[in-house]
Parts: C-alpha cells; sequence; structure tokens
C-alpha cells in the first residue's frame, strides 16, 4: 500500500474523528453508521471498517461508559471556560507567582494552540530519503561489470535508477 503524505493522513484522520464524533452525537438519537456514511458523503462500508478499528474500538471502550456524565461535564466546564482561560494567559504571562517554567510553557501552547497556532510535527519535519553527505567511489576489480549501476549509502546499497 502506498504511503500516505501528510496532508492526506491528517484529511483521513479528521474525517474518522468527524465520524466518531458524530457516532456520539445523541441528540437526535442513536446514529447508524449508514446514516453518517450519508450524511458525510462517505462509502457505508469506510464508516464500518472506522467505527470498528481496534484502535478505535480500544477508545470507544474507554468513551462509552463516560457519555451520561460528559453533557453534564460540559455544561459545569463552559460556564468556568472564559475564567480558565484568563487563567492560562495568565500563568503564559508570568502573572501568577509560583508557576514554573515548565507551566507557562504548557499555558502558553495552549492559548496558542486554541488561537490555532501549533507546533510543527516532527514527523513532518523528516525528509523522505536519507540524508548523507557520504563519498560515492565506484571501483571495480576485474570481472563483469553489474548490470545496474549500485550506490552505498550509511552502509547500504541503492539502485540508482
Amino acid at each position: 500500500m502506498p504511503r500516505q503524505n501528510a496532508i492526506a493522513r491528517r484529511q483521513s484522520d479528521a474525517l474518522r474523528l468527524e465520524v466518531l464524533r458524530r457516532y456520539f452525537d445523541f441528540s437526535r438519537g442513536r446514529p447508524t453508521a449508514a446514516g453518517i456514511a450519508r450524511e458525510m458523503d462517505l462509502p457505508t462500508d469506510t464508516v464500518e471498517t472506522w467505527l470498528s478499528d481496534p484502535d478505535n474500538a480500544q477508545f470507544l471502550d474507554e468513551v462509552v461508559p463516560l457519555w451520561p456524565n460528559l453533557g453534564r461535564a460540559r455544561d459545569v466546564a463552559s460556564r468556568y471556560a472564559e475564567q480558565m482561560l484568563q487563567l492560562c494567559i495568565d500563568i503564559a504571562n508570568g502573572h501568577v507567582e509560583r508557576a514554573r517554567a515548565a507551566d507557562r510553557l504548557k499555558a502558553a501552547q495552549f492559548v496558542l494552540a486554541i488561537a490555532g497556532v501549533r507546533a510543527t510535527e516532527q514527523e513532518e519535519r523528516k525528509p523522505e530519503q536519507p540524508q548523507s553527505n557520504a563519498i560515492i567511489v565506484s571501483v571495480q576489480v576485474g570481472g563483469v561489470p553489474a548490470t545496474e549501476p549500485l550506490d552505498v549509502i550509511d552502509g547500504q546499497s541503492w539502485v540508482v535508477e
């Protein structure tokens, strides 16, 4: 299977998360995979596969028992959201005397994330192919020349195409 690029992977992950969110939105009754697929214009078998994915299943097993309490918790949290955001801003700005530097950094990252500013993920910064400052030397000592030229980079041979 070809490797997805970072953008395609993020789009796929965002769709999966939206499917899971809709699966647990009981505001209009119990959703079905077919209904979610229809609403999102996705194939039903794709939605069913995502919902039955073992990685999602573990997450779902953890979330489902908490569902009745989440609505109440969301109501309580929303009443304090503005106050808590201001506290995070105060910590980030150093206005809370006993806040450690690590706490200030976390608070700043949290506030920036809410604003849509996030650090680039380490995986996105990795180059696709190994980078090296290798010197390529081609030596032929008797015998028949190779049918395909080879490069040796970091101890691995690569066919030159």
